[in-house]
């Protein structure tokens, strides 16, 4: 038991974020920044260069895990898998959420979001992080039609509670009556659903999930294997809708920490 609460208590200190970060003039399809923040200035001096794009992404998300979706470092990369291939609406998102989700510039990753749409990366996730980004800048209309776009496109959780924070209409927003609730919880096959979709966008196979009591909270949890071998063991809060820790190494060290987790 002493074993089972050390791993849990590094899965919470270790808390990452889900599913992506920022600007600058690398192409005439990125965003436009005047004065790139001086911890991207300085990631960008760190980049390796002359790689694939297929480099520059995983780069990006090794950072995401490591550091989490405030790493400049990713967003650094991101950017460069952006100049390669700028056709691709997924790098939009990713980056979009690196803003949203760990640098909290909404009116930046806007700009991402909007360009991963506009691209043709519709997926209803997408538009409930842009509704998260319209109601911290207080377009609560946009925010209401952003959520309802979510749920038309197989979006079902309203972890941010959106419909309250935008003071959306019932009639022209007809949420599910899990999402309306005061406390919306997460659902093991939504969580299920969110982490296959994170480990196809980074090259993983999902291997196994389980759901555990953590001090009376349910945390889905799931071991994928990366293509390099190495073992990552995810944990998703029945609270909300994203990565809660993520934590990769060795086979054998991490297939013991799975075991022991009950």
């Amino acid at each position: 038991m002493k074993k089972v609460k050390t791993i849990f208590g590094a899965i919470f200190l270790a808390s990452t974020v889900l599913i992506s970060c920022g600007g600058g003039s690398i192409e005439s399809d990125a965003i436009e920044v005047a004065e790139p923040h001086p911890l991207l200035i300085e990631a960008r001096e760190k980049i390796v260069i002359n790689q694939s794009e297929d480099f520059y992404f995983r780069k990006a998300w090794e950072y995401v895990r490591n550091e989490g979706e405030g790493s400049w470092n990713a967003v650094a990369n991101f950017e460069k898998a952006i100049e390669i291939n700028p056709s691709r609406a997924e790098y939009y998102n990713d980056i979009a959420n690196c803003y949203r989700g760990g640098i909290k510039d909404y009116k930046k990753a806007l700009d991402y979001y909007n360009k991963s749409i506009e691209k043709g990366f519709n997926k209803g996730f997408v538009f409930y992080n842009r509704a998260i980004c319209k109601v911290e800048t207080n377009d609560l209309s946009g925010a209401c039609s952003d959520n309802q776009t979510a749920i038309s496109n197989g979006w079902s959780n309203d972890h941010y509670n959106i419909t309250t924070k935008a003071k959306c209409n019932s009639s022209s927003n007809k949420t599910s009556s899990r999402s309306d609730s005061k406390n919306p919880k997460v659902t093991f096959s939504e969580a299920e659903t969110f982490m296959q979709n994170r480990c196809n966008s980074v090259n993983q196979t999902l291997m196994k999930k389980k759901s555990v009591n953590f001090n009376g909270t349910i945390l889905y949890m799931f071991l994928s294997v990366a293509e390099n071998g190495s073992v990552c063991i995810s944990s998703v809060s029945e609270n909300a809708l994203e990565v809660l820790a993520s934590d990769c190494g060795p086979s054998e060290i991490k297939i013991e920490e799975w075991n022991a987790v009950n």
